[in-house]
């Protein structure tokens, strides 16, 4: 198939695109709808997935110590804990401090230690940041071991199960995706073939005066590139235009949410539809016309 030849493929392409502008645009509009979801989910997944990495990165183990542990046994910890292997700082708060603070919850003007009966029964305790969430498990059990430590938890159970819960969303994503990507490239080749089964004849005369299959077959490829790209394109402008709507909207709603705002990624995520669309359509119309090449 030679280069100059590109010129004649693109105008039969384009008026194929014409003679059936009601398929066609059925056909954009459904690749449009499905490359929309599938960017979406795309984003959702993504999102999903920042959230679980910010959580991680912002837990922090307690470590609660007996109630009757000496001050400088206290301070001595603060050593022994930051001496293991992954942990980034450990910060102690004093019962007194930690009383103290309880009472400006409370209010300032409010005797607590008074209506406590004059004890505090708060204990010493650290605040322990790890450098990796890889080193959560091994810093709380190793803690655990520690003389005067009465508990070490970091809330494992509730990590667990954000964890499980991104895993969920990250699959079903998968699944929707794939599941109309089939169905943009199953329209696609309903569109082609409409099309060349009208020209079945004329495809027939072509082979028999010996026009090779490329030539044949790369007017009908081209018009379903055109119709992926395009209705990638259009998907692309309503889901950048919904996402920074709704991300903007959470942000202000949510305060703990923050969704991803990296242009390079996003775009990224958008130029990668691009290519799927460009797939999809020359796969689908690739496929449509093997049959009517075999004379």
């Amino acid at each position: 198939m030679a280069i100059r030849n590109l010129g004649y493929f693109y105008k039969q392409a384009w008026l194929s695109i014409k003679r059936n502008k009601l398929m066609s645009l059925a056909t954009v509009m459904t690749i449009t709808v499905s490359l929309f979801i599938v960017g979406l989910f795309s984003l959702i997944v993504l999102n999903a997935n920042y959230f679980a990495d910010n959580i991680q990165r912002s837990v922090e183990i307690s470590v609660f110590l007996e109630l009757d542990t000496p001050r400088e046994e206290a301070v001595d910890l603060q050593e022994k804990i930051e001496g293991i292997s992954g942990v980034e700082l450990a910060e102690l708060t004093t019962k007194e401090q930690g009383l103290a603070d309880l009472g400006e919850q409370f209010g300032q003007t409010h005797d607590l230690l008074t209506s406590l009966g004059g004890e505090n029964p708060l204990p010493d305790y650290y605040v322990v940041k790890v450098a990796s969430p890889e080193f959560l498990d091994y810093v709380t059990n190793s803690i655990r071991k520690l003389d005067y430590v009465e508990k070490a938890e970091y809330g494992k159970e509730v990590m667990d199960r954000v964890f499980k819960l991104v895993q969920y969303v990250r699959w079903i994503g998968i699944v929707i995706m794939t599941v109309l990507c089939l169905l943009a490239v199953f329209l696609i080749f309903i569109t082609i073939k409409l099309t060349v089964f009208s020209r079945q004849k004329e495809i027939k005369v072509m082979k028999y005066v010996g026009s090779s299959d490329g030539f044949i077959r790369a007017p009908f490829v081209i018009k379903g590139g055109i119709l992926g790209v395009v209705g990638a394109f259009i998907a692309d402008i309503c889901l950048y235009l919904s996402y920074y709507f709704f991300s903007n909207s959470i942000s202000g709603a949510v305060s703990f949410i923050t969704p991803i705002n990296d242009q390079i990624l996003i775009l990224k995520v958008l130029g990668a539809l691009l290519g799927i669309g460009l797939i999809i359509g020359l796969f689908g119309s690739n496929l449509s016309i093997r049959k009517y090449l075999k004379v």
